[in-house]
């Protein structure tokens, strides 16, 4: 298995660009790599938020319940 020094990879997709560089990469990783459109992340990311509101939302209610009981 080589080692590469450093393997820069410039990425543009629908008018972004974005710049990596990975130093000490190794073959099994770069062949990893995976390049994928940015909006699939900010998907991802926007799905998880919308989850931690919704357990949050539950914890506020089940808290709310909790001191209206013993109060």
């Amino acid at each position: 298995m080589a080692i590469r020094s450093r393997v820069s990879v410039v990425v543009q997709s629908r008018g972004l660009r974005a710049y990596f560089s990975y130093a000490n990469a190794s073959d099994e990783f770069l062949k990893r790599l995976q390049i994928r459109d940015p909006r699939e992340g900010i998907e991802a990311g926007f799905k998880k938020v919308a989850e931690l509101q919704n357990k949050l939302q539950v914890l506020v209610r089940a808290v709310s319940e909790y001191y209206r009981k013993y109060k």
